[in-house]
């Protein structure tokens, strides 16, 4: 191999990498979001808010 296709693969490889973690970042935002969902779900059916208290906060 010679040193501009080390260097090519090495680019290609962080590519990849970048992509990845952009991945794994997106799909950890979505958890976050599904457990700030369930997290208000809990508190409207265990009583300790209503709809009419629901703040904009809450919903973000």
């Amino acid at each position: 191999m010679s040193g501009s296709d080390l260097f090519i693969l090495s680019l290609l490889m962080c590519a990849l990498l970048l992509f990845l973690l952009t991945l794994f970042s997106i799909i950890a935002d979505k958890i976050e979001v599904d457990r700030k969902k369930v997290r208000l779900l809990e508190e409207i059916k265990f009583g300790k808010k209503t709809l009419r208290q629901l703040t904009l906060a809450d919903l973000e």
